[in-house]
């Protein structure tokens, strides 16, 4: 898996780096209606993608494998871009319906041709991208991974300098940077290079796979996303972008954890099943547990230590208050749900029992949308944040008992002892005296850094070990 980690690091860094830039420049450069504006669509197009493409996007993930013969790879390319075809279309044509019946008249947003193209284009990068996942196609997975957010980055900006500062500055650049990243990604793979057609046993199989996880992936992201409607219905399209800065920032450092190690995790734990069998792949798997946790957890911990520091630096003032509040609510919110997700979630997956995944969504939503309207209608905007916290922590304990039963053990000793360890790495960090000055700020993540390492080599030699034996490329064995 390490091998696998380094050649994918490159997209894994620098994609969720540029998001989380985004956000950023967005605080100093938007007006809140207009941050707001611009996170509810990408919030919109996350659902749309998820509900509409994700049934085929994971039947592929988990199949595409197999379709490796010229006679079997040209019925999938057909049924592929039938499939996706037909997707793309439903996005069209939903998105333009809630665009026009969800927002206030009042509200001024860009026009539907940009919105709908920014919505299209962003899903089909998704789409390509993890089809190149799939396929171990690292070059053309790191450039959709960095060029459609950097590209985008890069022309939304000049586009807030010159044109206009609003939402459909910062959407049409990163339209243009996705049909970029798009039109290099259809040259580089096979995908589209065949003329539409149904395989009924194909579209079976996808249908009876997929739907399960595209109904859990849903629902897990209204959930996710829940927050930023309830606000903007309890208190205000304004409200909802300053609610969305911490909430962003929070939610693109926890994913940024976890990608830095998962983008080949699961592909490998899919070949360690199809090859070696279901215990060799549990192997693998509990592995890749280990070390999501160790690097996810010091980074939820630290965004919280040096929350106050961070926020001063990076966020305009007129955000400022609601971000110290929002953001270590969320980032906590996005290591439950995130480290869920790309660890005993996939034991469902790999046994082909998404229902069990879709029944800790719905869960999930449940609690989220109780959750998020009372703590947004008792305690304003930090109340919004509470919602994804409770839920994502609850569903995590639920996906754990729930993987047991396939005869899973998770390694919960090596999770418990490095979130002890990320937890008391923090505590000296979080009160240290606060600093806006950058230097002294790289000085507390450094040392932030250093006690952690020293923690997790006095109270995981075991899991050092294994660490060791990853960097080392030998075979080894993870603890339990």
């Amino acid at each position: 898996m390490f091998r696998s980690t380094l050649l994918y690091l490159p997209a894994q860094l620098t994609g969720p780096l540029l998001q989380f830039l985004s956000v950023v420049i967005w605080a100093q450069t938007l007006s809140p209606a207009e941050v707001g504006v611009v996170t509810l669509i990408i919030a919109l197009q996350e659902i749309l993608f998820a509900a509409l493409l994700m049934w085929w996007s994971h039947y592929m993930l988990r199949n595409i494998r197999k379709f490796s013969l010229n006679n079997s790879r040209s019925t999938f390319l057909k049924t592929e871009l039938f499939a996706v075809a037909v997707s793309v279309f439903m996005q069209i044509v939903v998105s333009i319906t809630i665009i026009a019946v969800y927002f206030d008249k009042n509200i001024i947003i860009p026009s539907y041709y940009i919105i709908v193209a920014f919505m299209i284009s962003r899903s089909m990068s998704n789409y390509i991208s993890e089809r190149a996942r799939a396929e171990s196609m690292i070059s053309l997975y790191s450039i959709m991974q960095i060029l459609s957010p950097g590209l985008g980055l890069f022309i939304s900006m000049v586009f807030l300098k010159f044109w206009q500062a609003n939402a459909a500055a910062v959407l049409l650049g990163f339209t243009i940077a996705q049909f970029v990243s798009l039109a290099i990604g259809f040259v580089i793979c096979d995908f589209g290079r065949a003329v539409p057609y149904l395989d009924k046993q194909i579209l079976i199989q996808a249908l009876k796979f997929g739907i399960p996880v595209m109904i859990a992936s849903t629902i897990a992201l209204v959930a996710l996303n829940a927050p930023r409607f309830i606000v903007d219905h309890l208190v205000g399209i304004e409200a909802a972008g300053v609610f969305a800065i911490g909430y962003s920032l929070g939610l693109r450092a926890s994913n940024f954890a976890v990608m830095l190690v998962t983008a080949g995790a699961y592909p490998l734990v899919v070949k360690k099943m199809v090859e070696e069998g279901l215990e060799s792949a549990y192997e693998q798997l509990r592995k890749n547990i280990i070390l999501v946790t160790i690097v996810v957890c010091p980074v939820a911990a630290g965004l919280i230590a040096i929350n106050h520091d961070l926020i001063m630096l990076i966020v305009g003032k007129q955000f400022q208050e609601a971000t110290f509040q929002v953001l270590p609510f969320t980032a906590l919110a996005g290591l439950f749900r995130y480290l869920r997700g790309h660890t005993t979630d996939q034991v469902f997956l790999i046994n082909s029992k998404p229902i069990y995944t879709t029944i800790i969504s719905v869960l999930d939503l449940a609690m989220a949308l109780v959750s998020a309207f009372i703590g947004v209608y008792l305690f304003g905007l930090v109340g919004g944040a509470l919602g994804p916290m409770v839920s994502g922590f609850t569903t995590l304990i639920v996906s754990f008992l729930l993987c047991k039963g396939f005869g899973f053990r998770p390694p919960v000793s090596a999770m418990s002892l490095a979130c002890v360890s990320a937890a008391l790495m923090a505590l000296p960090i979080y009160y240290l005296p606060h600093t806006v000055n950058w230097l002294l700020l790289a000085i507390k993540v450094i040392t932030g850094a250093a006690i952690y390492v020293l923690l997790i080599a006095l109270l995981m030699p075991s899991e050092r070990k294994t660490i060791l034996s990853l960097v080392r490329g030998r075979r080894f064995v993870a603890a339990a």
